[in-house]
């Protein structure tokens, strides 16, 4: 129930992006500082992250720590 939910959405805020990363907001604001992290786009002062690029860079940080499938 909840993936379908997170399917429906296009774009997370970066308070959702932290809740789906377990990281702080801070964390990715200095990611975001640094060009580390998910893709992300500003409108205006805000920033999103669009849900297949962060499910995508997810996924891609688990394999590179071993822990992917």
């Amino acid at each position: 129930m909840l993936e379908a939910q997170l399917t429906a959405l296009k774009k997370f805020t970066r308070d959702m992006a932290a809740d789906y990363l377990c990281r702080s907001k801070r964390t990715l604001e200095k990611w975001q500082e640094r060009n580390f992290g998910p893709p992300f786009y500003r409108d205006g002062r805000h920033t999103y992250y669009p849900l297949d690029d962060l499910i995508a860079w997810r996924e891609a940080q688990m394999k590179r720590r071993g822990g992917g499938q």
